[in-house]
């Protein structure tokens, strides 16, 4: 598994990351890319709560900003509009960001909560046998 720095301070915040069609991508970085105008401030208000949450950690953010979206498989989500990025902690001040996705309706859609933990599975796997790899 590859992982993509977002953001470093006290705390690190990566992102999952792949390879396909040739080269490393993010989807997190692809997600904000391709954000339409109007979740557009969103988006840079989401890079502004990833950039907070590196300096000063997930554990000052209110639950307006940051909850559960599986206790039971401690996958969270930042929040900013309807824009959405899931993550679950790692140890030594590290933050795995999973996907991001626009949340059109009360509950997080069922695919994305698997996603995050088919890749929180595969990141812990892929940690254990020592094959994660950091991308620029």
């Amino acid at each position: 598994m590859k992982l993509k720095v977002l953001a470093q301070s006290e705390w690190t915040v990566c992102a999952v990351a792949s390879y396909a069609q040739g080269q490393d991508t993010c989807q997190i970085e692809d997600f904000f890319i391709g954000l339409e105008t109007k979740d557009g401030g969103s988006g840079d208000g989401m890079l502004q709560l990833i950039a907070y949450v590196a300096e000063n950690g997930p554990r000052q953010l209110p639950d307006s900003l940051s909850h559960y979206i599986d206790q039971n498989e401690k996958i969270w989500e930042f929040i900013k509009g309807r824009l959405r990025v899931a993550w679950f902690y790692d140890e030594g001040q590290c933050v795995i960001c999973t996907h991001g996705f626009i949340k059109d309706s009360q509950k997080v859609k069922k695919a994305d909560k698997n996603y995050a933990i088919r890749m929180k599975e595969e990141y812990f796997a892929a940690k254990s046998a020592g094959t994660l790899k950091i991308i620029t």
